[in-house]
Formats: C-alpha cells, sequence, structure tokens
C-alpha cells in the first residue's frame, strides 16, 4: 500500500510512503515505467515546485505513475502554451511549442481543463506575447489547410486540430485586462474576509483550478460563463468554499453593478466625461477615481474630480508555472519557459 502521495507535476516526480519508508520516483525518459529517484528525496521536498498531495492511499507503483503522468502532462502542456506566447523565442521555436501543447490538449479534457483554469486566472506578464501567438496559431491552420493534410469546416470556423490553442489565446486577449480584478477581490475574500479553517493560499489554488476566476473574467468579458454553485471538485478540494464563492460573487456583482452604472453616466455626460473608474485597462495597475456632485450644480459642466487616481497594485502570484509555497505578499509573474 502506498501512502502520503504528493505529486510535483512540473518536474514529473512523486513522493511517497511505503513500508514506513519514503521513498520518490520520477517518469523515465522513454515514456514509459519510472525510475527509482529515492537518492533525491531531500531535494525534492525542499523544492519550490508545486506540491499536490493526492488524499487517498494507491494500491501500487502502476497507479502512482497513471497519476503522475497526469499531472505531468497538464504541466507540460502549459509550460509549451506559455512558450507559445514567449517572443524571446524564434516563431519556429514557438510553432513547435504550440504543435506539442495542441497534442497534448486535443484528446484530453482534463489537460485542457486545468491549462484553461491556469491561463486565464493568472494575469499575464506584459512581456507576453498573445497576438503573436495567435497569430502563429492562424499560420499553423492556414497551412495545414493549403497543403490539405485537413479540410477548413463550412463557413471559414477554426480547424478541429489548431482549434484548442487559438481558442485559448484568443480568450485570453479577450479576457486580459479582467482578470487581475477577479484575483484581487478573490484575494482580498480569502486573506481578509474568510476567516474559515482552510489555508487561504490552497483554497485560491483550488478555486483557480475549478475555473472560477476564468469562467468570472469571461462573464466580466462579456462572454458566457459556468456556474460553479456546486461544484465536485471543489467539494473536494475546499470544506467551506460555498461560503467562500458567496462572499466572492457577491463583490462581483457589486463590481458588475458599478460597472453598469458608470456606462449610464457616461452616456448621460458624454460631453464631458469624468476619469471614470477603469475596468478594462490592461496591466495589473487600475485606476480609481472618487466623485461628487454637488447638489447646487444643475448642469453636468461643473462636475469635478474630487482627487487624484489612486493606483492600486494587484498581487499576481506565480501561479501559472506552479510555485510551492509562493509568499502571501504581492509578487509580480513573469512568463517563462523555466519550470518551477
Amino acid at each position: 500500500m502506498i501512502t502520503e502521495v504528493t505529486i510535483l507535476g512540473a518536474v514529473e516526480a512523486a513522493i511517497y510512503r511505503e513500508d514506513d519508508r519514503w521513498r520518490a520516483i520520477r517518469l523515465a525518459p522513454s515514456g514509459k515505467g519510472t525510475i527509482d529517484c529515492t537518492h533525491s528525496l531531500a531535494l525534492l521536498m525542499s523544492s519550490r515546485a508545486e506540491q499536490r498531495a493526492l488524499p487517498e492511499p494507491l494500491r501500487d507503483i502502476d497507479e502512482l505513475e497513471t497519476h503522475l503522468r497526469g499531472w505531468s502532462r497538464r504541466y507540460r502542456a502549459l509550460d509549451l502554451l506559455i512558450a507559445g506566447m514567449d517572443s524571446q523565442l524564434t516563431d519556429g521555436t514557438r510553432r513547435t511549442c504550440i504543435r506539442a501543447a495542441e497534442e497534448l490538449l486535443l484528446w484530453n479534457p482534463d489537460t485542457s481543463h486545468f491549462v484553461r483554469a491556469r491561463l486565464l486566472g493568472c494575469p499575464p506578464s506584459e512581456e507576453a506575447d498573445i497576438s503573436g501567438g495567435l497569430r502563429l496559431c492562424q499560420e499553423i491552420s492556414a497551412y495545414l489547410v493549403g497543403s490539405r493534410m485537413i479540410e477548413r469546416p463550412e463557413g471559414d470556423k477554426v480547424t478541429a486540430e489548431n482549434a484548442t490553442i487559438e481558442g485559448l489565446y484568443g480568450a485570453l486577449q479577450k479576457v486580459e485586462s479582467k482578470i487581475p480584478v477577479v484575483r484581487r477581490i478573490l484575494d482580498e475574500v480569502l486573506f481578509f474576509d474568510f476567516g474559515g479553517e482552510s489555508n487561504p493560499e490552497a483554497a485560491r489554488r483550488a478555486i483557480i483550478d475549478a475555473g472560477v476566476v476564468a469562467d468570472v473574467a469571461s462573464a466580466l468579458a462579456g462572454e458566457p460563463a459556468k456556474v460553479h454553485a456546486k461544484d465536485p471538485f471543489l467539494d473536494e478540494e475546499l470544506k467551506d468554499y460555498r461560503f467562500v464563492l458567496g462572499q466572492f460573487m457577491a463583490r462581483i456583482h457589486d463590481l458588475m453593478e458599478k460597472k453598469s452604472e458608470k456606462s449610464l453616466i457616461e452616456e448621460k455626460f458624454s460631453r464631458d466625461r469624468g476619469p471614470l473608474t477603469k475596468f478594462s485597462d490592461p496591466g495589473p495597475v487600475l485606476e480609481a477615481a472618487k466623485f461628487g456632485i454637488p447638489r447646487s450644480h444643475s448642469t453636468p459642466f461643473e462636475i469635478k474630480p474630487l482627487e487624484a487616481p489612486v493606483e492600486i497594485f494587484d498581487p499576481a502570484y506565480p501561479y501559472v508555472m506552479g510555485g510551492a509555497n509562493p509568499s502571501q505578499f504581492p509578487r509580480a509573474h513573469v512568463f517563462s519557459r523555466e519550470a518551477a
């Protein structure tokens, strides 16, 4: 019986306990089987790679290998997807990464869900070349269609082989400016107003991996989103997730109402707009301004801002590349190909 299993998917290794002894394995380079690496146990235990504990004991090494391969596939696909947006790489290398990521995502729903949740749930760096990655995806599709390796469906839709990556890059481009806002609200709920028994960092990771942040950001961008009122994944990972989501969604609804009110004010006073709160500016820095309308004023042209815009920094935790124990303090995440 194998117990106390910890998966380190980013480095394709696992730590476990068997026969009252701690052991470690890693995936074999051949793509089949595992290699014992207990001699590196101390190094793996102190690694900054994201660690994921399995709640239930496993029967044997074969079952452990199945879990390890599944999580390693997720992190590999995410790493390749991020490399496709790395402008420091050549276009040829980026195309190779995109094609490799596509193969991992196309026939594996679990991997696709994980990659989407992380990609749309964590603020990208300013250096991320999203439009360039999208352009390379379209070039790959055009080449495959031109060489008759695949046929483009009716209506000139995205090809089946390249739909996953192209769709993810396109979705990220649409919601990029909304992600920092949603993450800031989630962090406020978990780290300041939560008061629950769960670890705030573990709760944040579970909520992101469930796709909640990605779906809320998509909803703010006008895209259809999933309802997480009853989520089996969150039910398993976080005991009091409904209470957390209740507070979180209440603030999101307040944000959407304020955004709607802002649009009405701008429409009414279109000839002289003040610096209203901006919800669509890119990057983790949001601008906020307070307004006052004196009762004695009868025309919109006399409205003046009371304060200058105030910068609010959004904590961007390094969850895209899977840091094991990220600090509670804000740290800007930088996209890179290097594994944690």
